[in-house]
This record gives C-alpha cells, sequence and structure tokens, in this order.
C-alpha cells in the first residue's frame, strides 16, 4: 500500500477511480494534497478489508473525514496559535523564588532542589582571589540547578564609604562583579544574577551605615558599568527602631539629609526609607530585610521559661505579621512608613526580602544559657513541638506562603532566608541561631567536606554581615533539633513549590 497525506489548508475529500484524493477549496484543478490507494491492493488502512473495494473507499472516505475534523479541531488550540513556548506552572507551584543565604561553607547539595536563588555575600576588593573564589562556588551551586545567583556587596573590614566612593573602589568591585554575571551568563547560569549593594544601608551597624548621599551615588556607580546579565537590588533595613542606636554616622551633613520632616532632630519619626532610596533608574528590585525578633530586651526572653515562649509566640505568629510589617500596619510601629506601596506599587518593582530568619539563641552556643534542652510547648493546632521549631515555623509559615506570591503575582520575586549561626552584638557574648535549612551542618556528620574553602571566608568577612558567624558540627540535642526544624521546613516549602 502506497500512502501520501498532506494536510496544508481547508480541503475537501474527492472519490475518484484511481482512489481517494483532497482537493484544496478555491483552487480548480490543483491537488494539495492526496492519497491513494492501488486498486490491486486487498489492504485498506488501518484495517484489512475483506469487502469489495468500492466498500472499502466508503469506509475511508468517512475515516479520513473524522481524521480531518480532528485535525481541525487541533489546529484551533494554542500550539497552533503561536503559544508553543509557553510553559505551564505545575500546579499549585507559587511564582516567587524560594532563597537562602548559607551558612559559609555550607553543602549547597543540601538544600533541596526547589530552593532557586543562592545569596553570597562578597566584600570589597572583588579582585581578591578569596572573593573570587567564593563568588565561583556559589555561581556553581546556582547554575546546577538553574537557580539565580545573588552577590550582596559590602565593604570590607575598615574600609569607609566616602573613600571607596572616592577612589572608585567601589565602582571596580561592581565592574567586575558585573564582568562575573555575564561570564557566569555564557557559561550556562539561566536563573540570572542579582548584585544587591550595600546591604541595610540606613542601618547604624556597617562602616557604610546612614550616609545617604554616598549610598545612592554608589547605585549611581552600579549603573554606569551593569549589563544585561544582571539586576540590581536596593534593599534597606525594616525602619522599626530607626534611627537604631549611635554606633553610625551622625555628622551635620548626614543629619541634614536624614531630618525628613525638618524638626531638628534624627529620630523614629523620620522617614526610614526614602533619603537611601537611589531613584528607580537605578535599580530593577526593591526590598528590605525583616527579621522576626522577640519583645525587647531580648537579654531576657532568650531564655524563655513557659510564661515567656508563649507571648511571644502570640506576637510573632500573628497570621499576616510579615505583610503588615511590610505594608506599614504592624500594630506599634504603625509610624514606619507603607514600603510596598511606596516602593513596590509606585515604581513598579518586584519586591525582594532579601534577608529573614527568626531569632533563637541555643544553649550549646550560649556561656549564659538559652532554651533549657528540649523546652516544649504547644502551637495553635495543640501539636506538640520544640521551642526552636514553634518559633522559626510561626515565621517560615509567613515567609514562604505561597498565597500571599500568588496574590500579588508578578510583584513578588524572591524570599530569602539567612541560614547562619552568628554572634550577635545585643546579646553578646551568646550566639543567635538563625538556621532553619541547616544546609551542610547536617552533612557534615557524615564526615564530608564542605564546597569552598572555611578558612579563606572567615577572613574574608571581617566586618560583614557574617562576621562572628559559625561553622561548627551538630551533635546530641542540637542534631536533633536541626534534623526536626530542617525537616519540618522542607515539607512546607514543598507543598507549595514542587521541585522542579
Amino acid at each position: 500500500m502506497d500512502f501520501l497525506l498532506v494536510m496544508p489548508m481547508p480541503m475537501h475529500l474527492v472519490m475518484g477511480k484511481d482512489g481517494m484524493r483532497f482537493r484544496r477549496r478555491g483552487v480548480g484543478g490543483i491537488e494539495h494534497g492526496m492519497m491513494r490507494m492501488w486498486r490491486s491492493s486487498r489492504t485498506c488502512f488501518p484495517f484489512t478489508c475483506q469487502k469489495p473495494l468500492s466498500f472499502c473507499h466508503s469506509s475511508l472516505k468517512i475515516l479520513m473525514v473524522v481524521l480531518m475534523i480532528m485535525i481541525t479541531l487541533l489546529c484551533s488550540s494554542e500550539c497552533c496559535a503561536g503559544n508553543k513556548n509557553q510553559v505551564e506552572q505545575p500546579h499549585g507551584a507559587a511564582p516567587c523564588l524560594v532563597g537562602v543565604a548559607p551558612t559559609p561553607g555550607a553543602l549547597f547539595a543540601n538544600y533541596p532542589p526547589n530552593v532557586r536563588l543562592f545569596n553570597v555575600y562578597a566584600s570589597v576588593p572583588i579582585d581578591a582571589e578569596d572573593s573570587k573564589r567564593l563568588i565561583a562556588d556559589f555561581h556553581a551551586a546556582a547554575r546546577r540547578r538553574n537557580a539565580t545567583l545573588m552577590v550582596t556587596v559590602e565593604l570590607a573590614h575598615g574600609q569607609q564609604l566616602d573613600d571607596a566612593v572616592a577612589t572608585g573602589t567601589l565602582a571596580s568591585a561592581f565592574g567586575a562583579i558585573a564582568k562575573l554575571c555575564q561570564d557566569f551568563s555564557k557559561r550556562g547560569l539561566t536563573g540570572g544574577c542579582i548584585i544587591r549593594p550595600l546591604p541595610e544601608m540606613n542601618g547604624s551597624w556597617f562602616t557604610w551605615g546612614r550616609q545617604p548621599s554616598l549610598a545612592k551615588q554608589a547605585f549611581q556607580q552600579l549603573s554606569a558599568v551593569r549589563n544585561d546579565a544582571t539586576k540590581v537590588l536596593w534593599a534597606p533595613n525594616y525602619g522599626a527602631g530607626y534611627p537604631f542606636n549611635d554606633k553610625g554616622s551622625q555628622d551635620a551633613i548626614s543629619l541634614e539629609q536624614l531630618d525628613v520632616n525638618g524638626d531638628g532632630v534624627l529620630d523614629a519619626q523620620d522617614d526610614p526609607y526614602a533619603p537611601y532610596f537611589p531613584g528607580p533608574e537605578h535599580c530593577d528590585f526593591v526590598g528590605l530585610s525583616l527579621y522576626s525578633y522577640p519583645p525587647w530586651p531580648w537579654s531576657d526572653p532568650v531564655r524563655m521559661h513557659d510564661n515567656k515562649l508563649a507571648p511571644w509566640l502570640g506576637v510573632e505568629a500573628r497570621p499576616n505579621a510579615m505583610q503588615d510589617k511590610i505594608f506599614g500596619q504592624y500594630p506599634g510601629e504603625m509610624h514606619v512608613p507603607n514600603f510596598w506601596d511606596a516602593y513596590v506599587l509606585r515604581y513598579d518593582k518586584p519586591f525582594v526580602l532579601a534577608e529573614t530568619a527568626s531569632f533563637f539563641v541555643a544553649p550549646e552556643h550560649s556561656p549564659t544559657g538559652g532554651f533549657r534542652g528540649m523546652h516544649f510547648v504547644k502551637n495553635a493546632s495543640d501539636v506538640v513541638l520544640s521551642a526552636e521549631l514553634a518559633i522559626k515555623s510561626s515565621w517560615w509559615r509567613q515567609v514562604f506562603n505561597a498565597s500571599f506570591c500568588e496574590e500579588h503575582a508578578g510583584k513578588v520575586h524572591a524570599m530569602v532566608w539567612f541560614d547562619v549561626a552568628k554572634a550577635e552584638w545585643e546579646v553578646s557574648p551568646r550566639v543567635v541561631d538563625w538556621r532553619a535549612w541547616y544546609g551542610g551542618a547536617l552533612q557534615q556528620q557524615s564526615g564530608e567536606e564542605p564546597q569552598g574553602v572555611v578558612e579563606h571566608q572567615k577572613s574574608s568577612f571581617a566586618g560583614s554581615k557574617l562576621e562572628r558567624s559559625l561553622y561548627t558540627p551538630l551533635s546530641g540535642s542540637a542534631l536533633e533539633r536541626a534534623r526536626e526544624v530542617s525537616t519540618a521546613l522542607r515539607a512546607h516549602v514543598a507543598q507549595s513549590w514542587p521541585p522542579p
């Protein structure tokens, strides 16, 4: 049997003495497609015909009419309408990225595949060999899972912002990172690269803090060197407690720039964001560092007796606490401006929760004590949880909230968990364990080596966000808690962010 079928345009079926053929309507006598069934054959596709050929031809005619109807229906679908490249989101997938700022030296493979953004802290100068190696490690991890690489740019210990801007040191660093991002893109980093300069620049705890004019100049320098492979994130610290403490710069020039309401005093009534905004032309994303803390003073609640843990969870377990803070609606902090309206909506910039985690002091890291072993409480569902899991899960349920991402689809880009344990000056000498994923720490029990060189990283983080961060193997009750917390977080995220 010889078989030829071409379906180019609307056609009609013609039965002739030599078999069956199609003619295109409107073009007389021109065959545009045909199917012939030679009289010499007794086989009628798709079945063997035991009847006379006239019956066989009639059956084929009916069959081909049905086939043409099916093809017409298919050609009216999206695939024929030019939508072939549209990929439907998996059912339940939230339209924002789950991100992490890992512990130095973490095993990236220990993070589940639905973590799609890795943040690396890089200190200026970036051309130093250790900084390049550190960024390369994170790039490799991001590329393996088609994730996004976020590079947070900080000044090295002792560097001052005015010198870094005036001498071009910061501009040179931005150029080096932009070039690395471009190289990474050519080598297969499909998730893209975000540069986050001078994190929490409205805070007083960094050498670049509370210097709005210089901070804006730094963003302008970055704009001059960025390329198609880079996006820029502007992310101050959440404004509650502003202007924080007296560690930062408060010279006359800074006071003039920061006294937004013009009353001659820098206090909580001044806008904690506006003086530092570089302008919509100098950033692609806007965001915040926003953490969950117990009531002040922290030196008391970190011991967490039964009668103090429950009130804390009552405050921070508010179903919309995170959203209320972003929208300027959190009780007791109503003076903090509505960041969402002022920057996300006004300038049409997607939001990135650049850093977040929940405050927890573990006893093994605290010479004066923290939580007393496996301290148990009941959550609202009467499920018995350890204190660490209760505290951290009450926050991550709000951070990794698929409903929030879906409700604001296109406006929320990523939520990044600060997965680090480090000494914090506010509760010194205690260590705050911000970790929830516990990437790397759990794998260390099997004797695997961490990715990256931990020793050179320690020296690189002096004066940065990761200064005094810890990387120690877990054991005993600490390991049990870590596994409990990590397992619960993975299960929660997997419900709305199915692994790709």
